[in-house]
């Protein structure tokens, strides 16, 4: 099982865009192939529908790849799992987003 390092920081950057932790972790926990994909050298992009069937894309780092993330406002000192992961970035995805997918998959 997968951990989630939720903060101060990174639930209301998420609740900016509509989207609560729950969520995210939800798209992260039921990624389809090719998901999770490397985005680059440290974060990972997973896209995928919400309970509301509401098309969501996720950004995280794992614990172990996070170098230079502010982990001050971050309760990490129980965190034993390096796998843990630190969502950076959800929201809903755009209809063109949602096309690009489709044509993706297709």
């Amino acid at each position: 099982m997968l951990s989630f390092i939720w903060d101060q920081r990174n639930v209301a950057h998420i609740a900016g865009h509509g989207v609560l932790p729950e969520t995210a972790e939800r798209v992260v926990l039921n990624a389809r192939h090719p998901y999770p994909m490397k985005h680059d050298s440290t974060k990972w992009i997973v896209r995928g529908r919400d309970l509301n069937g509401r098309m969501t894309q996720v950004v995280f780092v794992r614990l172990a790849d996070a170098h230079g993330v502010d982990w001050k406002s971050a309760n990490i000192a129980e965190v034993e799992d390096s796998n843990a992961i630190y969502v950076i970035h959800a929201m809903p995805m755009s209809d063109e987003q949602k096309r690009r997918e489709k044509r993706r998959r297709s």
